[in-house]
């Protein structure tokens, strides 16, 4: 077999190990931000504990009711049973959105490595 048989096994066996070290990597960092319930609680904790604390300020100060609190703890009530009720359609699509990125990327390395190949025989000069 000739040189550039076993030249483009070897591109094609190093995309494949990079492809899935990407991929890895990739996953690593999408399950590190993963839309979970467990975040949608913290985050929704975290919101109520400063509303509170605003609400003893605000008590504490002027001793009075504040339209602008109640609207803010409406707000983080809505916001929590929306991402509650939407968590599974939105851990597919994250989960679809990192498999496209993956996908992506690694079929454009692969184009470009061909690309760039053609680009070198281009400039190599022609046997008889």
């Amino acid at each position: 077999m000739d040189f550039n048989v076993y030249s483009r096994k070897g591109w094609f066996r190093l995309w494949v190990v990079l492809s899935v070290l990407w991929g890895v990597w990739l996953g690593y960092i999408g399950y590190a931000e993963f839309p979970t319930l467990a975040k949608i609680d913290a985050a929704y904790t975290r919101d109520k504990i400063a509303i509170n604390n605003e609400w003893q300020r605000t008590l504490s100060k002027h001793g009075g009711h504040d339209p602008v609190l109640e609207f803010a703890e409406k707000q983080v009530d809505e916001t929590r049973r929306l991402a509650v009720q939407n968590l599974q359609s939105n851990q597919i699509e994250y989960c679809v959105k990192y498999l496209a990125i993956w996908i992506a990327t690694s079929i454009a390395a692969y184009c470009s490595v061909l690309l760039f190949a053609w680009i070198i025989r281009g400039f190599r000069k022609q046997q008889a």
